[in-house]
C-alpha cells in the first residue's frame, strides 16, 4: 500500500484534491478513526402557538400596568450591590432601575395546555445538541489523525511556490543579461539568499531537497 509519505515532495504538490482526501482516508484507517455518517437533520417538531401577555418591568420587578410600574419607579427603589474588587462584605446601594421596560411573558395556562408539544420540541433540541457534540468529537479525531499530512502538504505547496518564484526571477534576469548565467546569478544573489537559490535548484531538478529553514 503506497501512502502519502512514500511520495517525494514534488509528487505531493501535484496531487489533486481528491487524491489528498484519499490519502487522508488512509491516515484515518491507520489511526482507527471513522468518518461520521452524514447528519440526517430531520425537520424539528413545530413550535406550538403560545399565548403571551405584556407586562411592565422595573429592575426585575413585574407589574400588570404601566401606572403601577411608574408609581414604583417614583418611589426611587434601591438595591444592595458590591464590587468584586472589594469583596462581598462591603456593600453599597444603587437605584434598582431608571426606566420601565415592556416585556412579553408566556401565559401559564397556554404553557400547561401545550405541555406535550413543548416536550417534543425540547426533546428534539436535546437530541440535536447531543448529535452536535458527537459530530464535534468525531471531527476532532479526524483533525488529529490528518493534521501531520495536511500540514506537510501545505508546506510542500509553499516550497513549490517559492522555488517557482526564484526560477521565474532567474529566467527574467537571464533574458535581461543576454543569456549570461553567471551575471544573472549574481543579480539573483541580491534578492535571494544562497540557501534559497540552492533549494530552488534542487526542487526543479526533482531531487529531494532538505527542508528550507530560511525565512
Amino acid at each position: 500500500m503506497k501512502t502519502y509519505w512514500d511520495l517525494t515532495k514534488q509528487q505531493r504538490v501535484r496531487l489533486t484534491r481528491d487524491e489528498v482526501e484519499a490519502f487522508c482516508d488512509q491516515e484515518l484507517m491507520q489511526a482507527g478513526v471513522l468518518r461520521p455518517d452524514p447528519w440526517d437533520e430531520t425537520e424539528s417538531p413545530l413550535m406550538p402557538e403560545l399565548g403571551t401577555d405584556a407586562f411592565f418591568e422595573v429592575g426585575g420587578v413585574i407589574f400588570k400596568t404601566l401606572e403601577q410600574a411608574q408609581a414604583f419607579l417614583d418611589l426611587a427603589p434601591m438595591k444592595s450591590e458590591y464590587d468584586y474588587s472589594t469583596g462581598y462584605d462591603y456593600k453599597y446601594v444603587v437605584p434598582i432601575s431608571s426606566s420601565v421596560e415592556t416585556k412579553s411573558f408566556y401565559r401559564q395556562d397556554s404553557l400547561l395546555a401545550n405541555q406535550a408539544a413543548l416536550a417534543k420540541v425540547n426533546s428534539r433540541k436535546e437530541a440535536r445538541r447531543a448529535k452536535a457534540e458527537e459530530y464535534e468529537a468525531a471531527h476532532k479525531k479526524i483533525a488529529e489523525a490528518t493534521i501531520a499530512l495536511l500540514s506537510d502538504y501545505d508546506t510542500c505547496l509553499d516550497y513549490a511556490r517559492q522555488a517557482a518564484k526564484i526560477q521565474a526571477t532567474f529566467d527574467e534576469y537571464l533574458t535581461m543579461c543576454d543569456g549570461d548565467e553567471a551575471l544573472a546569478k549574481s543579480f539573483l544573489a541580491k534578492v535571494f539568499e544562497q540557501e534559497e537559490v540552492d533549494f530552488a535548484e534542487k526542487w526543479q531538478s526533482a531531487d529531494e531537497p532538505a527542508p528550507l529553514t530560511t525565512e
